[in-house]
């Protein structure tokens, strides 16, 4: 494994990102959230991942999430509402960290992308 990892936001060889499906089916609030990514790295135990992520527009909720996750958003928007109704929306350039336990709705409005990287 390479000591250095560099992001794209293509797949290796400037290929189209791979569709990875729908979100899973009990997240889905409203829309069709299609998800496409690709993993640039996961380290050996797979405690940490790092990749980019594109969705359709759709909202999911969570009632704990999976893992830590810092994102930073390449195009479209993403709005994450918790279940007290406090709201935040980020946009391209913006980044921020989702903590695992989060309750509440993931919102994009228009296809997204963003890299991210997990903390399981």
């Amino acid at each position: 494994m390479p000591s250095v990892v560099r992001l794209s936001e293509t797949a290796p060889g400037s290929q189209p990102l791979p569709k990875l499906g729908y979100s899973a089916p009990e997240l889905v609030v409203c829309g069709a959230p299609v998800e496409y990514g690709y993993t640039y790295y996961c380290d050996p135990a797979g405690r940490m991942i790092a990749g980019i992520w594109e969705s359709e527009p759709g909202s999911l909720r969570f009632e704990s999430y999976p893992c830590d996750e810092f994102c930073y958003v390449l195009s479209g928007s993403i709005t994450l509402q918790e279940t007290d109704g406090e709201a935040q929306e980020f946009s391209a350039g913006d980044s921020f960290v989702i903590c695992r336990g989060f309750r509440g709705l993931w919102q994009m409005t228009e296809r997204t992308k963003k890299y991210y990287v997990e903390c399981r």
